[in-house]
């Protein structure tokens, strides 16, 4: 088991499969019967020594949100306790600003807007690829969780957000064949196979080009939408879906 190892992580963010049945279950008990660092005590630390940090890299918010603006895009930064306490995942997310969340069409504040409700969203994970990030079982130890949440932000979120400095791209780049016959060309950004394939990430693009001037574009993906949405398997007859009205209001918006 051992030699599998290839990291010097602390224990607690080892993985399941990392560790031998004893201590999982030893850690798991730890966690289970409240024996850690309790949340109370975790937000604290958080408040100390977490939310300075990103407001020094321009983020506002506090305690689970954090966001910044940058030439319309929405950068976004959410932690994610586990409602049994003792961990958290981290996350981050990019939005454009005004833009309704994903899987609504009703825009919202800038500062309302979560990593969940970014139209594109990313889960910051260890170098063994495990998210959970155990408090630890002591103040000391919270203040290691807090160093190595830091570095994921350093590591992975700022890199992946610099990822998007020639805005409008990649979002200008998307096609209506890549919306079509989806693809991977994009997963540097997250925006995979998937994604093109989802109808509201396809919504988010036709409404991405209305803003910037492609009406042309717009109208094309939107009639494509809608023969799509109509004729879609995901309903026991075509016609039926609930997006239809929401597709055709756009559209009506659109002209």
């Amino acid at each position: 088991m051992e030699n599998k190892i290839r990291h010097n992580l602390p224990k607690r963010f080892w993985t399941k499969e990392e560790l031998g049945k004893d201590e999982y279950e030893k850690l798991f008990n730890d966690y289970l019967f409240g024996r850690c660092l309790s949340g109370a005590d975790f937000i604290e630390l958080l408040d100390n020594h977490f939310t300075p940090f990103l407001k020094t890299l321009g983020f506002k918010g506090r305690k689970n949100h954090f966001y910044k603006i940058e030439n319309k895009l929405l950068f976004v930064i959410g932690i994610f306790k586990d409602k049994y306490g003792g961990e958290c995942s981290l996350n981050a997310g990019v939005h454009l600003e005004g833009y309704p969340i994903r899987g609504f069409f009703e825009k919202i504040s800038a500062s309302k807007v979560t990593t969940n409700g970014s139209i594109i969203y990313k889960a910051l994970t260890l170098e063994n690829e495990n998210s959970s990030l155990k408090f630890g079982m002591n103040n000391l130890e919270g203040l290691e969780t807090i160093e190595f949440m830091k570095e994921l932000i350093k590591n992975l979120a700022i890199p992946f957000f610099e990822k998007f400095t020639n805005f409008p791209s990649p979002f200008n780049e998307i096609r209506i064949s890549d919306l079509q016959n989806p693809n991977n060309k994009f997963k540097e950004f997250e925006i995979d196979e998937k994604m093109l394939n989802w109808i509201h990430f396809q919504i988010f693009i036709a409404r991405f080009n209305f803003d910037f001037g492609e009406k042309k574009l717009t109208t094309e993906i939107m009639s494509f939408l809608r023969d799509k949405e109509w004729n879609s398997d995901r309903f026991t007859s075509k016609g039926i879906s609930p997006l239809l009205t929401e597709i055709d209001n756009l559209i009506n918006e659109w002209k």
